[in-house]
């Protein structure tokens, strides 16, 4: 007879040591089909490395509930009923898994992360299910203004397009990014180098892209540059597509999503005297009204046929809405309408303050064969005077 005493182990040890159950292959896969094999948090690519780009495994299965009660977001009943289970798991990259299991495993709810894998599931869906009437080319172009060289991320491009109701057609955007020239916006030979590098590159990878570009004629189109250079690229761009034109927004956050806004301020246009005389002038005060002060000072001795489109509440973020946006463009077509007739065949100088969707739509609202030329001003930071730096014609 053995007298020795068994030592006593209580249920909560026992569920303490419980190991987890073998997840199938079927739900592994079903997991990982979800995620389009990409981290449910951060979004990195988890089957191909990221620097040799060799096909490899990177994927973590994370438990939402912990397979064990004292475990991360554990629980008594849950922890036993859900393990195993598709339900319960987030596909996560390493430091994604230990972010939610150790540092922020009390910030990081079970409510919270059940929402993220529900939101996540239902965007891969969302892009999978894309059809051509709803993908889009996008189109980047960044080029210095003044000492600032701005960026545009492919993130922030994805965003909005999805956030439109679009698709992408390929992970990667039109990129017509310039490069810093070495030479300043204040200098000639800035303009026209610039200008060249962006009629070539738009030629070369717009007009004469891939299969996948001229099947899909929608453009999505983000752009910061110099106005005149985005004047130049919305004449470069066919009325004949579907042209989307996204604006970036400042308040509350910087986005180029379009927030949802109601926002309404009518553009007005002040009309010279029938008898003015002097070459044409049109001057947009959309964003700032300082700049119809410096054009009449600038211009005083020389022509008083000033044609002014100005906002009742010149700001930054008037281009709040696509309203917005197509009242610009009816309201530029007007008045270029009404410049023609009282200027047949002149040349019309251009100086703007306007959001940057703006004035590449009015590249676009302007027609080479029935509008005069464009002549484009820029102001010199230094002396403080427009000068001008492009001309736009057919």
């Amino acid at each position: 007879m053995n007298n020795s005493i068994s030592p006593k182990i209580s249920i909560e040890e026992v569920k303490a040591k419980a190991t987890r159950k073998k997840l199938g292959d079927f739900a592994y896969g079903l997991i990982f089909a979800k995620s389009a094999g990409r981290c449910q948090f951060c979004n990195k690519l988890l089957y191909e490395h990221h620097l040799t780009t060799e096909d490899c495994n990177l994927a973590e299965l994370a438990h939402i509930v912990a397979f064990k009660a004292a475990g991360p977001r554990g629980d008594e009943t849950k922890s036993v009923f859900l393990d195993g289970k598709e339900c319960n798991f987030l596909l996560l990259c390493h430091d994604c898994h230990r972010l939610i299991d150790h540092e922020g495993k009390y910030e990081y709810t079970e409510e919270q992360l059940i929402t993220l894998k529900r939101t996540k599931e239902d965007e891969i869906r969302k892009v999978t299910e894309a059809v051509a009437s709803t993908k889009t080319n996008c189109i980047v172009y960044t080029a210095k203004i003044g000492d600032y060289m701005p960026s545009i991320s492919d993130q922030d491009v994805r965003k909005a397009v999805i956030d439109d109701h679009m698709y992408p057609v390929s992970h990667e955007p039109i990129n017509l990014k310039s490069t810093d020239l070495g030479i300043g916006d204040n200098e000639d030979a800035f303009w026209s180098v610039e200008a060249n590098r962006l009629c070539n590159l738009f030629s070369k990878k717009v007009y004469n892209g891939n299969e996948g570009t001229r099947e899909i004629q929608n453009y999505s189109v983000f752009a910061l540059a110099p106005q005149p250079l985005l004047v130049k690229l919305g004449s470069l761009l066919e009325n004949k597509t579907t042209i989307h034109i996204f604006q970036r927004h400042r308040e509350p956050k910087e986005t180029w999503s379009w927030p949802e806004s109601d926002y309404q301020d009518n553009l007005l246009i002040v009309e010279p005297n029938m008898m003015a005389i002097g070459v044409p002038v049109l001057v947009f005060a959309i964003s700032a009204k300082a700049i119809v002060t410096c054009v009449k000072n600038q211009l005083k001795n020389i022509t008083d046929n000033i044609w002014i489109v100005e906002a009742s509440l010149p700001n930054y973020n008037w281009c709040a809405n696509k309203a917005q946006q197509q009242h610009f463009r009816n309201i530029s077509r007007r008045v270029l309408d009404a410049i023609r007739l009282r200027n047949p065949g002149e040349e019309i100088h251009v100086y703007m303050a306007m959001p940057n969707s703006l004035a590449v739509e009015f590249g676009r609202v302007w027609m080479p064969k029935a509008d005069a030329p464009l002549l484009l001003y820029d102001i010199d930071r230094i002396t403080k005077q427009y000068n001008k730096v492009l001309k736009i014609e057919n």
